[in-house]
């Protein structure tokens, strides 16, 4: 039941997927389980966005945005700028350390 604006404009508004509009929408991971859940499908496991590289920045090295093990850091917070791999987010953020990208 989507209101008139979202089926006049539906190439903008609407998603095949509630993943999708999720995704796209409630981005970042406060929200998008919620979003998930509430079309009641089980959310991932791991960060559903493809840019999940942000820094940690209390241990000064760069993080993937899930659950788990290392690489994992947790998920991210709406506030991390996220990158699409480990060497981007060490060259934007931690150029200065030589071995960011073997943290």
């Amino acid at each position: 039941n989507a209101p008139q604006y979202m089926k006049v404009n539906y190439e903008t508004w609407m998603y095949v997927t509630l993943f999708d509009c999720c995704k796209t929408y409630y981005g970042w991971n406060d929200a998008f389980t919620p979003c998930l859940e509430a079309g009641g499908v089980n959310p991932p496991t791991k960060a559903p966005i493809e840019d999940s590289w942000y820094v940690d920045w209390a241990n000064f090295k760069c993080v993937m945005s899930c659950e788990g093990p290392s690489p994992c850091g947790g998920f991210h917070k709406s506030w991390n700028i996220l990158h699409p791999s480990k060497a981007v987010c060490c060259e934007e953020h931690l150029s200065w350390k030589d071995t960011c990208l073997l943290d």
